[in-house]
């Protein structure tokens, strides 16, 4: 596996979920906490340069800073292989820290608390909702704590909790609303564009568009058509063992693998997170079962191989199997579902589909 080298590391990668995930991505995670905890390592180190805490408080902020620092190094190390639950782990160390550094300083009112601000807004940047607000209810439980262990609970100091606590509130709805806005923006975005970014092959709409163009050539001509869908199955065990990159890099590989079997006439989209289509002109159901064969065995003895990735497929041939796009393609998925699930071959065409479907509906003895 190719380790990213530090320049990416330090860099924020763009932080549009996958359509498969609330989280953001980890290559925009990792690096955007890690620079929360260098800046507050800092910050804390230049606090006891310029206030000279006394009564062993020094110590304990110089321990606050050391902790900081060491999750910096353990993000930057990680990178994009650090699962999700373990960022939201990070997240909550960093709210103990806080909570120890206010303790430290033996002042409630610490300037310290607004530490709380940068973690609630990283939450809500990258977490789902419902972590978010796990995170939100740990800080307002810690400063709390915080006030009991100081001692300090008269009225003004229960204010501040209030107030504090009430301010991550809506600093961390706001950026709920603003973040749900962006998603809503993106997906309409990806719905209209021709080229998937994660793939660089054409996406689904521009698919479809394809499809009725050869359709429409197919009737005109008497002509024949073939309509394979492929899944490819390893992808998201890769993506959790080896991290976005890695995942991206192998369905780049694996377009470049499907690419360099095609005819000329032929084409290929990414129309799902996991699902390929292929448009065939010219061709009938048993060349379109040759091509989608070619396709499967080059996969398994290419890049495919090395990721740990194989596919299966379903074909489906105009007229015989459909007479417009929706048809077509929901014939070539309904064979594709028979090769996963065992009733047919791994590249299945709708003859086999029903075939599977008799035999699994035929009595016993």
């Amino acid at each position: 596996m190719r380790t990213p080298r530090l320049s990416p590391r330090l860099r924020i990668a763009p932080t549009v979920a996958s359509e498969d995930s609330e989280w953001a991505p980890r290559a925009a995670m990792a690096p955007a906490l890690m620079y929360i905890f260098a800046a507050g390592a800092v910050l804390t180190l230049l606090s006891l340069a310029i206030a000279r805490p006394g009564d062993g408080g020094g110590l304990q902020l110089a321990v606050t800073a050391v902790c900081a620092c060491a999750m910096a190094a353990i993000l930057l190390a990680g990178y994009d292989r650090l699962p999700e639950w373990s960022l939201a782990v990070m997240v909550a160390a960093g709210t103990v820290l806080v909570e120890w550094s206010i303790f430290a300083s033996d002042d409630s009112t610490s300037a310290f608390a607004m530490f709380y601000f940068w973690l609630a807004i990283y939450a809500f940047s990258f977490f789902p909702t419902r972590v978010a607000l796990g995170e939100l209810a740990l800080m307002g439980a810690s400063y709390a704590a915080v006030l009991v262990l100081t001692r300090d609970l008269d009225s003004p100091s229960v204010l501040r909790w209030v107030i504090t606590t009430g301010s991550l509130i809506v600093a961390g709805a706001i950026i709920g609303v603003l973040r749900r806005r962006v998603h809503a923006l993106v997906t309409a975005l990806r719905q209209v564009a021709r080229v998937d970014l994660d793939s660089g092959i054409p996406s689904r709409g521009s698919f479809e568009d394809h499809l009725a163009y050869e359709l429409s050539a197919a009737r005109r001509a008497h002509g024949t058509l073939s309509v394979m869908v492929g899944r490819l199955e390893g992808l998201d065990e890769l993506r959790r063992r080896r991290g976005e990159a890695a995942a991206q890099r192998a369905l780049r590989a694996t377009a470049d693998v499907f690419r360099g079997q095609l005819r000329a006439t032929d084409s290929v989209a990414r129309i799902d997170r996991t699902t390929f289509a292929i448009v065939a002109p010219f061709s009938d159901d048993h060349v379109g079962y040759v091509l989608a064969e070619r396709l499967m065995n080059a996969l398994a003895g290419a890049d495919g191989a090395a990721h740990g990735l194989h596919a299966r497929f379903g074909v489906a041939s105009f007229p015989a199997d459909g007479e417009d796009a929706d048809g077509l393609v929901e014939a070539a998925s309904r064979a594709l579902d028979a090769a996963e699930d065992g009733t047919a071959p791994p590249v299945a065409k709708v003859s086999h589909a029903g075939a599977g479907r008799d035999a699994a509906a035929a009595p016993a003895g």
